[in-house]
């Protein structure tokens, strides 16, 4: 009997505990998924200078600008990128725009998280939402933008923060075929 077929038998008892570990989690940890953001004092105004709360960050494109997201109905949470366009905060789901344009490494990694993303179909069945930034709690409710020109212009800006920040080389052009989609949520 070989001495190795135990392994993958480990391997899934490990991801399982993982999975359902991460959940313990007040947030996610790091790009794992986590549990409910218990954490960080609540701001209950609905009118929030974004600018302001992220020092400037998302404007100046400094760097990347990451947030926790949590979906309250799952209580789970995944950290995201945060785009800001025309006064208002969107939240991108990349189905094959961004990592598919990717090579290496980077976009087998990218892709068989793909696989497992589903948090953007969880959403449209309870759109509410909270946003963890700079240590403060917000709740809003998450939006799918469906204007094309919307969207468009999401795609462009996020185009740019990826290039600037994530590709190692330049983008390959949008695809044409397989998974190519991206969804945007507006947050409310």
């Amino acid at each position: 009997m070989n001495k190795w077929l135990w392994l993958p038998g480990v391997l899934a008892v490990l991801v399982v505990i993982g999975h359902f570990g991460l959940r313990l989690l007040d947030g996610p940890l790091g790009p794992l998924p986590g549990g409910p953001l218990t954490s960080g004092d609540w701001v209950e105004t609905k009118d929030v200078d974004w600018l302001a709360q992220t020092h400037g960050k998302i404007l100046t494109q400094e760097h990347p600008y990451f947030v926790e997201l949590e979906l309250v109905d799952a209580g789970t949470s995944r950290t995201t990128g945060i785009l800001f366009l025309e006064d208002a905060v969107y939240i991108p789901c990349d189905l094959g725009f961004g990592w598919a344009r990717f090579s290496g490494p980077q976009r087998w990694i990218l892709q068989f998280i793909y696989i497992f993303k589903n948090w953007h179909r969880k959403i449209a069945q309870d759109s509410r939402v909270v946003l963890r930034m700079e240590g403060r709690r917000y709740a809003r409710r998450a939006v799918r933008v469906t204007d094309p020109g919307m969207i468009e212009a999401l795609r462009i800006q996020l185009e740019v923060h990826t290039q600037r920040w994530l590709a190692p080389e330049p983008l390959a052009p949008r695809p044409t075929r397989g998974p190519r989609d991206i969804w945007f949520f507006r947050l409310d």
